[in-house]
């Protein structure tokens, strides 16, 4: 949340000095971004299940769990309505990374269900598909010298291909389903024998999984590079422009006609060079805190990562302000102090007032009301 932060308030403060230098920290620290909220959030409700994952038995949604994914479908569509109006009916279809991670919360039980091989399976396929069929899909809007950024609610009803592309695809969406089902698929693999016996392990078996962990990170990290390190000219012509834009005074993108397939957003290397860094990351700070106790208690930044969704949220004011045009070392100046404070109100907000008025409280006041009348009307019955 701190690097979102920073990402929100960089995206609408930055000038002319420092925009391609910014544009380059994005694209290689994205990795704090969608996949890391998608992974975590993923790794949430496993954890939520490890007595049936160390059972061996199918996991089910509890009321609740239902009830919370509702929840975050309902916060989801507040943004696209916002976002998306234009687009009429098709708004409910965008992927933002709420919409996603409710999506994959929801289909999670169906893919622990899935035997290893199948999830392998699975991901091989999309790997595979993924570029003749983007391609084949893009083709009228291609011939029709139109861009993603350009879609309208006509567009999208055109072409069959079009509407297609639009529900399961478009690289203007935070998390299209069908490439980021790559990251739900390879985290259970990888995560299941960790959550189904974690809480028999010492601190020597969880040493022996941190390892094993960092290590499939490290295999992803280089696999996604070395099958996408060539250069591809990108989905978002204006990254491209805005990667070639003059002034900059700290970094000059050195090829003008695009940038490497692991660092361009929702394509299979991408999302294996992303992960791969998520899970070296988890297994870093899991040696830490599950391994050594450490990183634990009532810190500012944990009360921040408590109520992420929150801050999540908050974190797009900056954007409401967009062309302020600050040097670089005039935003650190602003922004160092502005997130010292920023810390300091969530830490005051969760371990002085239990996070109330926070989405996070909201949606446990939700669910545990509509949990009290939903008994309630048993009882009557």
């Amino acid at each position: 949340m701190v690097m979102i932060l920073y990402c929100h308030f960089g995206w609408g403060w930055r000038g002319a000095d420092w925009f391609v230098f910014f544009r380059f920290q994005w694209l290689v620290l994205d990795f704090f971004g969608p996949i890391m909220f998608l992974t975590m959030s993923v790794l949430g409700v496993m954890a939520s299940h490890t007595d049936e994952l160390a059972r061996g038995i199918p996991v089910r949604y509890t009321p609740a769990e239902l009830l919370r994914i509702l929840a975050l479908f309902l916060i989801g569509e507040i943004i696209n309505i916002f976002n998306l109006w234009y687009l009429g009916v098709f708004h409910l279809t965008a992927w933002n990374i709420i919409t996603a991670i409710a999506m994959v919360s929801l289909l999670i039980p169906y893919i622990l269900r899935l035997k290893p091989w199948a999830k392998i399976l699975l991901v091989a396929g999309i790997v595979v598909v993924y570029f003749p069929l983007v391609n084949w899909l893009l083709y009228p809007m291609n011939a029709a010298g139109v861009t993603h950024d350009d879609i309208t609610m006509d567009l999208i009803m055109a072409d069959p291909r079009t509407t297609i592309y639009w529900l399961f695809f478009h690289h203007g969406q935070m998390a299209p389903m069908f490439s980021w089902l790559i990251v739900p698929l390879i985290v259970s693999i990888i995560f299941t024998p960790l959550m189904s016996t974690y809480k028999s392990m010492d601190a020597s078996a969880l040493h022996e999984e941190m390892k094993r962990i960092g290590l499939a990170g490290l295999i992803m990290l280089v696999g996604g590079i070395a099958f996408g390190f060539q250069l591809f000219p990108g989905f978002a012509p204006y990254i491209r422009t805005e990667m070639n834009m003059p002034g900059d005074m700290y970094f000059h993108w050195p090829w003008p006609e695009g940038i490497p397939y692991f660092l361009t957003r929702h394509v299979p290397q991408y999302l294996f060079y992303m992960l791969g860094i998520v899970l070296i990351v988890f297994s870093l700070l899991g040696e830490l805190q599950l391994v050594r106790g450490r990183l634990s208690g009532k810190s500012n930044v944990n009360a921040l990562g408590k109520l992420s969704l929150t801050a999540f949220i908050m974190s797009h004011v900056p954007l409401i302000f967009q062309g302020i045009d600050l040097p670089m070392p005039v935003f650190f100046l602003i922004f160092i102090p502005l997130l010292a404070i920023i810390l300091y109100f969530f830490g005051v907000w969760t371990n002085r007032f239990d996070a109330r008025g926070s989405i996070e409280w909201f949606i446990g006041v939700f669910v545990a009301r509509t949990l009290g009348r939903l008994a309630s009307c048993r009882k009557k019955e």
